[in-house]
């Protein structure tokens, strides 16, 4: 069960910093690039996350979601 939630963990943690990495980023491919990379880690982590929590395998996620980015998108 940890190691499947640690790995939860940091894939999230990936996801955030491609969000931060894309908001940064001057050059637009690597805003559109990491902003994509974000996302899809983001839905992988929720999937692994909701297919853990039917083998109950995992702890429910963090009740806090990190807001819209400056420019609009969600994280």
């Amino acid at each position: 069960m940890q190691d499947i939630q640690k790995r939860i963990d940091e894939i999230e943690i990936q996801a955030a910093e491609s969000a931060l990495i894309a908001d940064l980023a001057t050059d637009h491919e690597a805003r559109i690039y990491n902003g994509r990379l974000a996302r899809e880690l983001r839905e992988f982590a929720t999937d692994l996350r909701r297919q853990a929590q039917t083998t109950g395998n995992v702890r429910p996620p963090f009740a806090g979601n990190v807001g819209p980015s400056s420019d609009g998108r969600t994280r």
